[in-house]
């Protein structure tokens, strides 16, 4: 477990978890991402919110297309459609929640499936203060 215990600007109270916790939510990742200062417990979680928030779009996307191809098909097409989503969503929501979890405990471990691949989106801006002015 990776919890912050130094007092600081590194370190975290109980609104900025709530805050951190915001960015698992979908669109409301973008408002953690632009807001986030210097606050390494909220941009860890701003840049793993919205890579989810991305995968999210993606998939919207993917089961759109599908829908207007696949879904034609009478009943195959309505059946592989609901597999689809399922597969697609749930783990989604699972990340979701976990992330929602560990934004709340303070900790600064990856989330699993896409810890890596968020670490390349990159971080915040900074603005003095905390926020833009």
């Amino acid at each position: 477990m990776n919890t912050p215990t130094s007092s600081g600007p590194d370190r975290a109270d109980s609104n900025t978890y709530w805050y951190s916790a915001l960015s698992y939510l979908p669109f409301l990742c973008l408002l953690p991402y632009f807001r986030a200062g210097e606050s390494k417990h909220v941009r860890f979680h701003a840049q793993q919110g919205l890579f989810l928030f991305l995968l999210e779009i993606l998939a919207w996307i993917l089961i759109a297309v599908l829908d207007a191809s696949i879904g034609k098909i009478p009943f195959l097409g309505l059946l592989l459609l609901i597999l689809l989503r399922l597969v697609l969503w749930l783990p989604v929501l699972a990340l979701a929640v976990l992330g929602v979890a560990k934004a709340l405990t303070g900790e600064l471990t990856p989330l699993p499936w896409i810890g890596n691949y968020a670490e390349r989106i990159p971080e915040p801006p900074t603005f003095k203060g905390g926020s833009p002015e």
